[in-house]
């Protein structure tokens, strides 16, 4: 996700079907503790993203069991994600919450712009036109639409098309 104004946001899967996530381009973080640190509890998760006949149970079965056993809570997943955004600050749930809110909540903090939510919303099939932000549901329905992509369920964006081009 690259906004009109804020972080970027790259998701990525590896061999081995681990999702992570890079925000700014800084220190790669498991899905897992990122979901945590948005608010969801492992139940939540595995209901989230339980599908039959689908890949996406998988890969995130797969990113839970290789966490670290020392980050299991929301607070031990806020501390975490602060530490590996802003390496060598001293980390405390509070500013790892507030981090969290400005870098994806907050109108003057980011924005996708009318055309990057637009394109957002054709992409992940939703109805959302009245908010330029992202909300905890977008990073649901972009990990899932990523691990169709993956497994080719889905098409993926042709980057030299110029309907994904903007001036």
């Amino acid at each position: 996700l690259i906004p009109s104004r804020g972080s970027w946001v790259e998701f990525e899967t590896s061999t081995k079907n681990i999702l992570s996530v890079k925000i700014d381009r800084k220190r790669r973080i498991p899905i897992s503790i990122f979901l945590r640190a948005l608010g969801f509890e492992d139940n939540q998760i595995l209901d989230t993203f339980s599908d039959v006949d689908s890949p996406i149970d998988g890969y995130i079965k797969t990113t839970l069991d290789n966490d670290n056993e020392d980050v299991r809570t929301r607070k031990e997943s806020l501390i975490e994600f602060y530490k590996r955004i802003r390496p060598g600050e001293p980390p405390n749930e509070k500013n790892a919450e507030e981090l969290i809110e400005t870098t994806f909540f907050n109108e003057r903090r980011y924005d996708l712009g009318a055309v990057g939510r637009y394109k957002l919303n054709n992409r992940l099939g939703r109805d959302k036109t009245d908010i330029k932000t992202l909300d905890r549901e977008d990073f649901v329905h972009i990990i899932k639409k990523l691990i169709l992509i993956n497994n080719s369920l889905e098409h993926k964006d042709d980057i030299d098309h110029l309907g994904n081009r903007r001036v």
